[in-house]
Parts: C-alpha cells; structure tokens; sequence
C-alpha cells in the first residue's frame, strides 16, 4: 500500500510541475480566429484477443476570445467489430490553459445508433508554441469517464 501511495504521489508532483512549467507558455492560443486540428487516443491498455484501438481526429475553430466551436470523428476497434462515433463540442477556455467542454456524439455500432452526451476538463501542455498535449477526462452520459491523450496544433 505504501508503494501505491508513492507512486500516486510522484505522478501528481510531475503533472503539477508540468503546469507550473508552462503557465503562461501559450498565451495568446486562445484568441478569436484561432483554429486547431487535433489526434486522440484514449489509455487503454488491454490483454485480451485482438488489439483494441481508438483513434480520433478532429479540430476546431474560436469564434470569440477562449470559446471554441469544432468537431471530431472517431474509430474504435474491438476483436473484429469497429464503431465510428461523430461529435461535434463547444469549449471554454480559462487563462489559456485550462478547458471545459459540452459534447454530443452519434454513436454507430453494429448497425445501430445512438445519441450520447459529454463533459469534459482538461489542460494544454505545451510542448512548442503551438503544439500542445491535452490530457483531458470526458465523462459520456453520466456513465462512461474515458482519460484522451491529445496532440493539438494550433494556428
């Protein structure tokens, strides 16, 4: 238990000292005109038959100071079975840095279709001035919370 709990406590050292590192690193990224495309990936690992993939592109456009207006597609893989889900978001931005976010998603799968709903929060961690990761946490229909991994351009 010991060891879990270091653990835990390292990783929150290193994503806070990320933050301090990069407070200020992309202002100015957030402004009205700004447009960014963006690939995702959720965390998941898994051992079971098949590789399991999930894979997203997408983009956006800021229509004023820190809101953005944009949309993904999304393909997902399980054993043999693929699902394609189309979102479209709205963001909001605060102190060039941090995100929060409405969805809604037309999710496709085995010939069905559905309509779900999201949140999401999430961070901008520069790597260059305009390239940045964003880990963000989306919770789709008040069931599902899925950590995203983002690479991000933005111009």
């Amino acid at each position: 238990m010991k060891k879990r709990i270091s653990n835990y406590t390292f990783l929150l050292i290193l994503i806070f000292g990320f933050n301090l590192s990069s407070l200020n690193a992309q202002e100015g990224l957030t402004e009205k005109g700004t447009i960014f495309l963006k690939a995702s990936s959720d965390l998941n690992i898994s051992f079971s038959k098949g590789l399991p993939l999930d894979l997203s592109v997408g983009g956006g456009y800021f229509f004023f100071d820190n809101i953005a207006i944009g949309a993904d597609i999304n393909l997902s893989k399980f054993s043999d079975d693929f699902a394609t889900t189309l979102r479209a978001f709205g963001r909001y931005y605060l102190k060039d840095k941090y995100f929060g976010g409405l969805g809604v998603q037309s999710y496709s799968f085995d010939g069905e279709t559905n309509l779900l709903f999201d949140l999401e929060v999430g961070y901008m961690h520069p790597l260059t001035d305009n390239i940045i990761i964003e880990p963000t946490l989306n919770l789709v229909d008040f069931e599902n919370l899925n950590l995203n991994v983002s690479l991000s351009i933005y111009f």
